[in-house]
Parts: structure tokens; C-alpha cells; sequence
């Protein structure tokens, strides 16, 4: 028998072991992948734990097949939307923290901040006519920050502004005279007053005055400021991002403490417990602790937030082409 039929038949036999070693291989990983897509579902506040370093299976999820398995683990789905009114954590209910996607989170926090405030005039028994005076006038200083934001001339694109979750729009060059007179309504609650004095400061660019109105909210005794305690604390780990040096290891303190808060029952209407997941595992990365970054990612996914599969991939594009760059 010639050499050149035996040549063939052994290609042939070895092709057929290849297909057969990858099939084998692809059925284990979408059989791992199957069976791991049905995990006994934790709480929201199981969600936002320590986060376990990402393994190779989770990997082949998130990136062939976006979090199947790690949505399937998420917060229950009876949590409002990020954004949206409601969710106020009354005491002794754990927060749920979520997260979703909102077509406009700036009017939609704005909505979350009025619902929030109503609910807590109400429990203060606040006479009817004065509550509404207090939601009115709350109202037309975020209708004129929404106003001067969409102004012709105004941008809300990355790298022009920045954002903070009371829907102010922050110019990322500090405004030297803003063109409308912004003030707290005199009257509110303690703590939404000492937020909203934050913001504005924030707003002008001036982030040792924001530092200080939310240091000096989360100072105010745990019966009056249950609202807006991780508003504070994740705005405080924003402005830290935003020094210039950035000092990220007071971000991550922050952020962290953004879930304690939310794990302790302090208010959460926004969601931002796993929000801060994200923030955090940008200043983990800025700081090269890629193992970790890359797990806050991973949690923040598991937590239901899909915006996290398009962060792990950005964050494993740029490991890939710092890595073949040497640095």
C-alpha cells in the first residue's frame, strides 16, 4: 500500500480525534456553564459580600454568554429601579439594593428625591401646606439645574461633565459664575439639606465644601439621616475620584462604605450599594489591583447590574493591551 493513503488516513483519524476532543471539551463548558446558570438565588445584600476572585468558568460566562449564570443569582427582581420613587428603607427593613438600566437617570433621580423627601415630611409630621411648600420649592431649584443643564451649549457627554446622584449635571471645569442663583430651600430636613448644599458645592467645583456638608451629614445622629447616608458616602468616594491628585484610597473606603450603609438599612432608593461595586473597581484598577477591580465587576453583575458585563470587557481589553505592551 502507498504511503500517500495511509498519510491521509491518519490525518483523517487525527482530525476526527481533534473534533471529537473539542466537542468533549465545548459540551463540559456548556454543561458547567448550565448547570451553574441556576444557583440558589441570594439576597440582595448576599450580592454585595466580599467578593469571590473571578474563576475560569465565570470568565467563559460573563464573556461568551454575558452572565447567564451570574443573572440567575441576582437580586430578586421585586426591587424598584434605580432611579425610579420608591424603595425608601423604612427601619428595621434591609435595604434592597438595586441596579438597572434608566433611559434618563437625571429626571429620574430627581423623581427618587422628591418620593424620598414626601416620605420623610410625612413621618416627621410636617402640617400638609407646609410639605407641599417644601416639594414645590425643592422642585423648581431642580427644574432650574435641568433647565441650565439642557441649555443650548450644554453637554452631558463623557469627559465634558460629571454627575452626581441628586441629577445635578457638574461641568468638569468648575463654573466661575453659574447663571442661575442656586440655594437649599430653608426648612428642610437636616440631612437632605446638608446633601443638597453638598451637591451644589460639588456643582461649583468646590470639593472641600461638598467633602465637608457630607462629612458632616453622615456626623448628624442614624435617626436623622436614614435618607440620605449612601447618597453622602458614594458622592464622597466620587469627589475623592475627583481630586486632582485622585486619592483612591479614600474612594475605596468610601464606596465600601456605601454598601455597610445599604447593609444596615439606611436608605437605598438609587441603587447606588451596587453602583458603588463599579466606581470601586475603578479606582481598585487605577490603583493595578486588576484581581480585585476584576472581581467588584463580577459582583457587580451578579448583583444584576448588565452595564458590568460591558465594564469587565472594557477592563479585559485594556489588561490585554497593557499586557502586550509590557506595562
Amino acid at each position: 500500500m502507498s504511503t500517500g493513503p495511509k498519510l491521509l488516513r491518519r490525518a483523517m483519524a487525527a482530525g476526527l480525534a481533534a473534533g471529537a476532543a473539542l466537542c468533549v471539551t465545548l459540551g463540559a463548558v456548556f454543561w458547567k456553564i448550565a448547570a451553574s446558570a441556576h444557583p440558589r438565588r441570594p439576597s440582595a445584600l448576599e450580592a454585595l459580600g466580599e467578593p469571590p476572585r473571578v474563576d475560569f468558568w465565570e470568565r467563559i460566562d460573563l464573556v461568551l454568554f454575558r452572565g447567564r449564570a451570574a443573572f440567575a443569582g441576582a437580586a430578586a427582581p421585586s426591587a424598584p429601579a434605580r432611579g425610579t420613587p420608591g424603595g425608601t428603607v423604612v427601619r428595621g427593613e434591609p435595604s434592597r439594593p438595586v441596579a438597572a438600566a434608566v433611559p434618563d437617570p437625571y429626571r429620574q433621580t430627581v423623581a427618587a428625591d422628591e418620593s424620598d423627601l414626601a416620605a420623610a415630611l410625612s413621618a416627621r409630621g410636617v402640617p400638609e401646606a407646609r410639605r407641599r411648600s417644601l416639594l414645590d420649592q425643592v422642585r423648581r431649584l431642580r427644574e432650574a439645574l435641568l433647565r441650565e443643564d439642557e441649555a443650548p451649549g450644554s453637554e452631558r457627554s463623557p469627559g465634558v461633565v460629571d454627575t452626581d446622584p441628586s441629577g445635578v449635571v457638574v461641568a468638569a471645569a468648575p463654573r466661575d459664575s453659574p447663571p442661575v442663583d442656586l440655594s437649599v430651600p430653608p426648612g428642610l430636613p437636616a440631612e437632605f439639606a446638608g446633601y443638597l448644599e453638598g451637591a451644589l458645592a460639588y456643582r461649583r467645583g468646590d470639593l472641600a465644601a461638598a467633602s465637608a456638608r457630607w462629612q458632616d451629614l453622615l456626623a448628624l445622629p442614624e435617626e436623622a439621616r436614614r435618607q440620605r447616608s449612601t447618597w453622602a458616602a458614594f458622592m464622597l468616594g466620587r469627589t475623592a475620584l475627583r481630586r486632582q491628585p485622585r486619592d483612591l484610597a479614600a474612594a475605596v473606603s468610601w464606596f465600601r462604605r456605601t454598601r455597610e450603609l445599604a447593609a444596615h438599612g439606611f436608605a437605598d432608593s438609587l441603587g447606588l450599594a451596587v453602583l458603588s461595586l463599579g466606581w470601586e473597581a475603578r479606582a481598585e484598577a487605577a490603583r493595578r489591583h486588576f484581581d480585585r477591580a476584576e472581581a467588584l465587576y463580577a459582583q457587580q453583575a451578579r448583583a444584576g447590574d448588565a452595564s458590568a458585563i460591558d465594564s469587565l470587557r472594557i477592563f479585559w481589553r485594556e489588561r490585554l493591551i497593557r499586557g502586550f505592551l509590557g506595562q
